[in-house]
C-alpha cells in the first residue's frame, strides 16, 4: 500500500483498523504473561521439589509447561487471524466487512492461517516452552 492510499481510507477503515491493532496487542501481552506465568509455576515445582527431597514431584513440572504451550499456540493463531483481518480491511477486500462495519469476527481468516496445532513450533511458542520441558527433562534425568 502507497503512502497516499492511507488516505483513501473512510473513517470506518480506519477506526476498524485501530480496533484490530489494539486486540492484536492485547494477544501479544496475554502471549508474555503466559510464559511468565509458566517460569513462574515451573520454577516453584522445582522449589517444592528441592526443599522435598522427591525429585519425581520435578515431573509436575511438565502439566504448566504444556498447558501454557499450548494457550500459547492458540494465542498465536488468533493473533494471526487478527494480522490477516487487518491486511484485508487496510487493502480494502471485500471479504473484511463480512460480518458488517466494525465487525471483530476472525474466523473467515482461520482456514488461511490453518489449524492451531501449526503454531506449535514457531519460534514464539516453542523456544521458551521447549526450553521449559528440555531444562524438565535435565532435572528429572540427573536428579537419579
Amino acid at each position: 500500500m502507497k503512502a497516499s492510499a492511507a488516505r483513501d481510507l473512510d473513517p470506518i477503515a480506519i477506526k476498524h483498523l485501530e480496533f484490530l491493532q489494539v486486540v492484536i496487542n492485547r494477544l501479544s501481552q496475554e502471549m508474555f504473561v503466559y510464559k511468565g506465568w509458566a517460569v513462574t509455576l515451573v520454577a516453584a515445582t522445582f522449589a517444592v521439589a528441592a526443599g522435598s527431597g522427591n525429585p519425581l514431584i520435578v515431573a509436575i513440572a511438565m502439566v504448566p509447561a504444556f498447558a501454557f504451550w499450548g494457550l500459547g499456540t492458540m494465542t498465536l493463531r488468533d493473533q494471526r487471524m487478527y494480522r490477516a483481518m487487518y491486511d484485508a480491511v487496510r487493502d480494502g477486500s471485500a471479504d473484511a466487512f463480512e460480518g458488517g462495519p466494525l465487525s471483530m469476527d476472525n474466523d473467515a481468516y482461520a482456514e488461511q492461517i490453518g489449524p492451531w496445532w501449526r503454531g506449535l513450533f514457531a519460534a514464539s511458542v516453542a523456544l521458551p516452552y521447549g526450553l521449559l520441558v528440555l531444562l524438565t527433562w535435565c532435572v528429572i534425568a540427573f536428579s537419579f
